[in-house]
C-alpha cells in the first residue's frame, strides 16, 4: 500500500484523484491539533474546517486516514491537548484510522526557538509529556492504530522539549 502525506488544505478532489492514480490507499494529514487559534499563532496555514473537509473527502474516496498530532504547541496545555485529542474520536468530523504523535520540540532556526529564547514559549517537561501521552494512549479507540510516538530527532539538534526519543517504550513500561 502506498501512503501519501499532505496538508489538510492541499487535499482537494483533484489531489485525491491523483493519489488514487498513484495507487495510494492511505493518506496522512498534518493535523497537529484541532484549534484555529493555535493554527493562526503558529502560522500553520490551514483551519479545522480544512481538516474536516479533507478527512471526509479521503474517507469518501476509500482511503485509510492518518493524522499527525502535536501536543505541546504554543497556546495549548495538557488539559486542552487531551480534550482536543479525545474530540478527534468522539466527533464524526474526524475519527482517524491511525495516528502519529509528535510532541512539540524546539529546533534551531525556527520561530519557536525565538519564542523559547525570549520566554514566550515553554515546552512540556518530560514528566508532563509522559502524563499527557499516557492519557492520550489510553483514550485511543480499538480501531485506531498508533503508528508512532516521537520523532527520532537526535537530541543534539534540539534546543528544548523532551530529548527522550524512546518515549513510546517508556509509556509501555
Amino acid at each position: 500500500a502506498l501512503c501519501i502525506e499532505t496538508r489538510p488544505d492541499i487535499c482537494s478532489e483533484k489531489e485525491i484523484k491523483r493519489m488514487l492514480e498513484f495507487g495510494a490507499t492511505r493518506c496522512e494529514l498534518g493535523v497537529q491539533i484541532i484549534d484555529d487559534k493555535i493554527y493562526k499563532k503558529v502560522n500553520r496555514g490551514h483551519s479545522v474546517s480544512d481538516v474536516i473537509k479533507a478527512t471526509k473527502r479521503l474517507k469518501d474516496a476509500g482511503f485509510k486516514v492518518g493524522y499527525h498530532l502535536m501536543p505541546g504547541l504554543p497556546l495549548s496545555n495538557p488539559k486542552k491537548d487531551l480534550q482536543l485529542f479525545r474530540k478527534l474520536f468522539s466527533s464524526q468530523d474526524f475519527k482517524p484510522d491511525q495516528i502519529k504523535i509528535y510532541p512539540c520540540q524546539v529546533l534551531p532556526g525556527s520561530e519557536l526557538a525565538e519564542w523559547y529564547k525570549n520566554g514566550k514559549y515553554e515546552p512540556y517537561s518530560t514528566e508532563e509529556l509522559v502524563k499527557v501521552l499516557t492519557a492520550m494512549k489510553l483514550s485511543v479507540p480499538h480501531y485506531c492504530r498508533i503508528m508512532r510516538i516521537m520523532r527520532e530527532i537526535p537530541p543534539k539538534y534540539m534546543i528544548a522539549g523532551t530529548k527522550r526519543i524512546d518515549l513510546r517504550k517508556v509509556l509501555n513500561e
